[in-house]
């Protein structure tokens, strides 16, 4: 074998000369071969220097005696006057120590250290032992032949990584591995070695990784890895009907030969699964000896159709006390995976209100997305037994760019958006007046949200802002806005500040906290305020009893664990009841920004009470919370109020 080594090395020696000779003409700064002066030790090589008069190749005395050095000169002779490069480098070594090791130096090593070429003198360490060689630093490499070729610096410390493996924790590997410095290498340690990278590879983020040792030389105690990272050979998609396997695979954005990572895995099936309407796991399958695998992914998903009905009582007088919402959803429009949405909806008094929505979604192959919406609502409310009818009339468009700016178990995500405004009336928001202008409003919005999250639960939180340049067209002006409510603008900016604390308190019970801020400019038009009381804020008073420029909004709640109970009218093959109980207490007040002579102040709104969360899955929810007033108002009907929504989906 030592015979066969040293044979192969020869010729790859002639082969490089003969590639030299084939190529153009070296540049002027590249040295010719003139000496190889090879030493037992490396720091005596690094010490040499040229010797006039001792031909082509100079042997230290410890080696000289002990190998035919003619014989070694002549197969070392084609590198002569050659202009040195890599490729010559490693050839020249390679054909020194297959020489001793056939020449009875089973053991020995040959280094090339780090050098500047001077008067053509190459400078070569061949150390006959390499039995006890220390282990002074690790270089990894991402491909076999590249750590054959690294040779870090000494100041590199003793854990070397590439740019190509920056993506590792150094710091944590290297803490890992800090026990093999300094230690006598063997077949024992290097097994360790490798096996330690592996593992912590496979925990993070790789889990088909493995290490090879691509270099045995350790005269300069460096020993060189590959990290072979592991490989998708095929995709395969199964189970899927409505949705194709081409928009399946654009979503996944996976392609074959792509570096097999967990994270990456987990972002193309967290935005696979963006959709209500499936269901993708994936499932890596190795593929034995080798560094590869086949990805399946399994499909479980249903027709994207959903047709949604809900009634609640989250109406007012003007308009009718009891809403109903009835909604269609159809989940991949034109087969690209958009949604298209139409909302309808009404209240018990049906020939007085009726509103409409349709909204369409839009997520893009960079895994952003778009988001439009219309909506379009008119009022026709009667006074005085039909003595005077109000005709209100509000429009509203938007369109919305949102981003994830950060992924992970702590989401980030960002969002700009368009909105445009057109309305005569604040007969949805619980007031009883029409203009007989309209006024419109223009925005721009920007805002970010995130998720923290902790041992005990997590934190949410939400930024918004919003700004109108005013004076966009003739219903936009100072005088419209005036003539509207006195002291409002059409250039303004508010924002909204939402926190959010979820604990959980053990054996399913859980605590949750929050608090939402808003801030203004100056004084707003009512479909830009923050209304209080009702179902979403202050629980136990009428929808929207205060409506303000400014003001806060917080709610705690303890959760008691879900239940689930067996209904005597539903199918033992059905789902049971699942339910839970709360009790909460609700705090809200709110401001105008520039106060009238002729404006009151509004008084803080509070409630405690109790609530249920019920669901019949998988298409009956129920939602009620009874709150009791813990500060009266002018004109309310009762110390409480049920709130009560009960939604059908299918």
């Amino acid at each position: 074998m030592t015979v066969f080594r040293s044979l192969l090395a020869c010729l790859i020696l002639v082969i490089g000369a003969v590639s030299i000779h084939a190529q153009p003409e070296a540049p002027a700064t590249a040295p010719l071969l003139r000496q190889i002066a090879v030493a037992d030790t490396l720091d005596a090589a690094q010490q040499l220097a040229f010797t006039p008069g001792a031909g082509f190749l100079v042997l230290p005395a410890s080696l000289s005696g002990k190998i035919d050095a003619a014989e070694l000169q002549k197969r070392l002779a084609n590198a002569e006057n050659r202009p040195v490069d890599e490729q010559l480098l490693v050839a020249i070594a390679q054909v020194i120590e297959a020489f001793l090791r056939n020449q009875g130096l089973p053991t020995a090593t040959v280094i090339v250290p780090e050098q500047r070429i001077v008067d053509g003198l190459l400078r070569v360490a061949a150390l006959p032992d390499n039995s006890t060689v220390l282990l002074k630093r690790i270089a990894l490499a991402d491909t076999v032949e590249g750590a054959q070729r690294l040779f870090p610096a000494a100041d590199a410390g003793f854990l070397s990584l590439p740019a190509s493996l920056a993506f590792i924790n150094r710091q944590e590997l290297q803490k890992r591995l800090a026990a093999a410095e300094n230690r006598i290498v063997d077949d024992r340690l290097l097994a360790s070695i490798a096996q330690v990278i592996e593992s912590f590879l496979r925990q993070n983020d790789f889990p088909l990784a493995s290490v090879q040792i691509a270099d045995r030389r350790l005269a300069d105690g460096t020993l060189r890895l590959a990290v072979l990272l592991g490989k998708f050979r095929e995709i395969r998609i199964r189970g899927n009907r409505w949705f194709s396997e081409s928009l399946l695979r654009n979503k996944l954005d996976i392609q074959s030969g792509e570096v097999i990572r967990v994270s990456d895995l987990e972002r193309a099936i967290n935005w696979t699964n963006a959709s209500p309407f499936r269901k993708v796991r994936a499932h890596i399958d190795p593929i034995p000896n080798t560094n590869e695998a086949n990805l399946i992914i399994g499909v479980d998903e249903k027709l994207p159709l959903r047709v949604s009905a809900s009634v609640d009582n989250g109406g007012n007088t003007a308009i009718g006390e009891t809403r109903g919402i009835v909604g269609l959803t159809y989940g991949n429009m034109w087969g690209l995976d958009h949604d298209l949405t139409y909302q309808l909806v009404t209240t018990d008094e049906y020939p007085v209100y009726r509103g409409h929505g349709l909204s369409y979604r839009v997520p893009l192959p960079w895994q952003h997305t778009v988001h439009a919406s219309f909506s379009y609502s008119r009022a026709r409310p009667e006074f005085f037994d039909g003595l005077f009818v109000q005709d209100g009339e509000n429009l509203n468009a938007d369109l919305r760019y949102s981003a994830v700016l950060r992924r992970g178990n702590n989401p980030v995500e960002g969002f700009f958006g368009l909105s445009f405004k057109q309305s005569n009336n604040n007969l949805e928001f619980g007031g009883n007046e029409v203009q007989s202008s309209k006024a419109d409003t223009f925005l721009v919005s920007a805002g970010v949200s995130g998720v923290r999250r902790d041992r005990h639960g997590g934190w949410i939180l939400a930024l918004t802002l919003n700004g109108s340049p005013g004076n966009l067209n003739s219903r936009n002006t100072d005088a419209v806005y005036g003539d509207v409510r006195i002291g409002a603008n059409p250039a303004y900016v508010y924002g909204n500040l939402t926190v959010q604390r979820v604990l959980a308190l053990g054996k399913g019970w859980e605590f949750n906290t929050r608090g939402v801020l808003q801030k203004s400019s100056t004084n707003l038009l009512s479909n830009e305020q923050l209304s209080i009381g009702g179902a979403a804020t202050v629980r136990g008073f009428t929808e929207n009893t205060f409506i303000g420029d400014e003001g806060f909004v917080s709610s705690t709640e303890v959760a008691t664990p879900y239940f689930k109970r067996k209904l005597p009218f539903v199918s033992a093959a059905r789902p049971p009841l699942d339910y839970r109980w709360l009790a909460f207490f609700d705090l809200a007040h709110v401001k105008r920004k520039h106060v009238l002579p002729i404006d009151r102040s509004f008084d803080p709104l509070s409630s405690v009470g109790v609530g249920l969360r019920a669901s019949l899955p998988p298409h009956l929810q129920l939602t009620a919370d009874y709150g009791y007033q813990l500060a009266r108002v002018p004109f309310a009907e009762g110390r409480g109020r049920l709130h009560v929504k009960l939604l059908f989906s299918y």
